[in-house]
């Protein structure tokens, strides 16, 4: 609430993007990123793109095992099951998504 009493949602409207002026949950292309055998979690979040306005980055956790062409794996997956603009334009390796007490995905961090 600011000064003036007025108050202002914030966090939700972060879970969507407006990829091509087309919305699409974050949500919708972490299931199909979760799709992929080779990993544990998926994050997506927004970030700039001078064509699109945004497009997904895509964070992900690996199973044990050969990570090194996993982006190039996880690209043509993806160009597979999504549509073009929904496609992540970064593929993010990492061990673990930062998760608070509850367990839930700190997205903002990973912003």
């Amino acid at each position: 609430m600011d000064n003036d009493g007025f108050i202002f949602i914030v966090g939700r409207a972060s879970d969507f993007l407006k990829c091509g002026g087309k919305r699409v949950a974050c949500t919708k292309i972490e299931e199909v990123l979760l799709d992929f055998d080779g990993l544990v979690e998926a994050a997506v979040v927004s970030m700039p793109d001078d064509l699109l306005g945004e497009a997904a980055k895509a964070f992900v956790v690996p199973r044990s095992g050969d990570i090194g062409n996993l982006q190039q794996k996880l690209s043509e997956f993806c160009k597979r099951h999504l549509p073009l603009p929904f496609i992540p334009k970064q593929f993010v390796v990492i061990d673990s998504l930062p998760k608070n007490t509850a367990g839930k995905v700190l997205k903002s961090n990973l912003r």
